[in-house]
């Protein structure tokens, strides 16, 4: 009720169903760029999402709304931790993380994580 959208009902009606298949229909139907930030963090952290097509929608959300902490957080995890090829990838979006939100513990930690990956 505090957010009523036929789209973003739609996404939230798929997720509490558990019905996957049809929340990554509705990822394939989503235009990022006319979404709030928090929700396109929120949709693109679901892992039955492909995860180019969450990057898709999280760099047209960025392009947007380049100083949104969600998003860069949100980036940031679509890489894999702990694997050295994704590493730079993973240290690029949690620097930006930290540049906007210099005191977040959460951005320092993952950006922390991303370095060590990447043997620095």
């Amino acid at each position: 009720a505090t957010d009523p959208d036929p789209y973003r009902d739609a996404v939230r009606d798929a997720v509490a169903a558990g019905d996957q298949a049809k929340v990554v229909e509705l990822s394939r139907l989503a235009k990022p760029v006319t979404l709030p930030p928090g929700f396109v963090s929120l949709l693109a952290r679901n892992r039955a999402i492909p995860v180019e097509r969450r990057r898709e929608m999280l760099r047209a959300a960025v392009e947007r709304r380049p100083g949104e902490l969600s998003l860069l957080m949100a980036l940031g995890t679509t890489y894999p931790a702990n694997q050295t090829e994704w590493a730079d990838d993973r240290v690029r979006w949690f620097q930006a993380a930290v540049g906007v939100a210099p005191t977040n513990v959460a951005a320092l930690t993952n950006l922390g994580d991303a370095l060590v990956d990447k043997g620095d």
